[in-house]
């Protein structure tokens, strides 16, 4: 019988399937590099396209585009645009999924930016015009100032902090960082009322609680119970509509101020939702040493926040974490570190209650 032959290189059958075997790992590393290449070239082209999508919701097109299919001349005469330019926006918009490239030029919705409307229950186009706001851009092209000194990068482009820029120097952007956080607090407080039994309290306080979006929901699901919100005057000037609702507007009061001064005291509960994230823990824990000035021994303080945890969305905690850092030297804590800043000012954790993706944090007096 005929022997197989073999070149030079490759003495046996044996060796040549290592061979082969060496081959096939070799390019198994390959593609697996190559995936890893592609994820950070995609994190890195993601900023592209986040602001593609904040242009978007700045110029309304999905509002335009709800009803039915429309022309990109019609969409450019409609926001003041560039027709080429509007078409090669949409282009790169539907080949990621936003909006729908039709014959003609022309685009339609889909379920992913009807979010984008201003009429969706769930509307994210004030989230993603905030977003789009020249202050985010230009504090995060800063953001390695962050990382090197621990202080906010917007205090480092603007030379004041995020609140006072919004009061004295753009008002506008003031009132799109608003409706974004309204919104945002609309989408999440159905899981906070369901998740917290707020009947055995006769008054909540709801400290730092905006135009009162929130506490009109809890009040509308506790007949019985009375509520007080207090928040800065130019805040409670505009009221949320809910607040102003029959069988709720009178059981109402509303008190102008801030938290680092004074908290009306003696309710039985104090509701504070995402005001601690804002703040470092000595500027946090001056807030909660002033809420323990007003909480009488039998009541409870109710802390509503993201809490690092890898058992709830802990890459997108992680990321809000940076912004905090960003915006105001605030932070994401973890339970116990929520724990640790509690008790400094004298109060004890006593429950942690999931509501969706945050928890309601539930202390008393120590």
């Amino acid at each position: 019988m005929t022997q197989p032959e073999f070149g030079p290189s490759t003495p046996s059958g044996k060796a040549s399937l290592i061979d082969l075997s060496e081959s096939a790992d070799s390019d198994r590393r390959v593609v697996q590099d190559d995936d890893g290449l592609l994820a950070v070239v995609g994190m890195l082209r993601g900023q592209g396209l986040a602001r593609a999508v904040e242009t978007a919701a700045e110029l309304g097109i999905a509002d335009l585009v709800a009803e039915g299919p429309r022309s990109t001349d019609e969409l450019a005469e409609a926001t003041g645009s560039h027709a080429p330019s509007l078409y090669r926006l949409l282009r790169a918009l539907a080949a990621h999924g936003v909006f729908a490239e039709l014959k003609g030029q022309r685009f339609a919705q889909t379920p992913r930016p009807a979010v984008l409307t201003s009429t969706h229950p769930r509307s994210l186009r004030d989230v993603a015009r905030m977003f789009g706001s020249e202050w985010e851009w230009r504090s995060w092209a800063a953001f390695p100032h962050s990382i090197r000194t621990g202080r906010p990068t917007v205090d480092a482009v603007y030379g004041m902090s995020l609140w006072q820029y919004f009061e004295d120097v753009d008002p506008a952007a003031a009132a799109v960082f608003n409706a974004a956080m309204t919104g945002g607090s609309s989408r999440l407080t159905p899981a906070i009322v369901a998740a917290y039994d707020f009947s055995a309290f006769s008054t909540l306080v709801d400290v730092g609680g905006g135009r009162g979006h929130l506490l009109a929901a809890v009040l509308q699901a506790n007949p019985r119970l009375r509520g007080v919100l207090l928040d800065q005057s130019s805040t409670v000037a505009a009221l949320h509509e809910d607040l102003r609702a029959p069988r709720v507007a009178e059981r109402v009061e509303v008190v102008a101020g801030s938290f680092f001064d004074f908290v009306p005291p003696g309710a039985d509960a104090y509701l504070v939702k995402f005001v601690l994230h804002n703040w470092d823990d000595e500027a946090a824990g001056q807030i909660l040493r002033r809420l323990r000035e007003a909480i009488p021994t039998h009541g409870r303080l109710l802390l509503v926040e993201r809490v690092l945890s890898r058992a709830v969305d802990f890459p997108g905690t992680t990321l809000v974490d940076l912004v905090m850092l960003k915006n105001h030297a605030g932070q994401e804590r973890t339970e116990d570190e929520f724990r640790t800043l509690l008790s400094s000012a004298g109060f004890q954790l006593t429950h942690v209650v999931p509501a969706g993706p945050l928890c309601i944090l539930e202390a008393q007096t120590a």
